[in-house]
């Protein structure tokens, strides 16, 4: 079962680097050296410095973010969040043009201590 201070932390990431984009709570958070792994396991970014740069860029294309934490689950080192969340798409990728929509998006994030 995960502990209070471990719901905390994921509460905060949500909260303060997704929704807020606060760089310092990046600095408290994040390892200097994360890696972070996308879909099939293909190594994504590699370093804080990475993820801020990707975070920038995140919260130019999306704006009025709101995330919910529905499940956290631990075991050992693992901890695993189900969430969901919206934004307002603003532009920027190039493959869609429109502007301004309400995007919702859930998925689950496994972190590794």
């Amino acid at each position: 079962m995960p502990t209070q201070e471990q719901k905390k932390l994921l509460k905060r990431w949500f909260r303060e680097i997704l929704e807020q984009g606060d760089l310092s709570t990046v600095e408290d958070l994040i390892d200097p050296y994360i890696s972070f792994y996308g879909q099939g396991g293909d190594l994504g970014l590699q370093g804080r410095n990475s993820f801020v740069r990707w975070l920038q860029r995140y919260r130019m294309m999306f704006s009025n973010q709101v995330w919910m934490v529905h499940d956290v689950i631990a075991e050992g080192e693992k901890i695993v969040v189900r969430y969901s969340g919206y934004a307002t798409y603003k532009g920027g990728i190039s493959e869609i043009d429109s502007t301004n929509q309400r995007i919702f998006e859930s998925g689950i994030v496994t972190t590794q201590a």
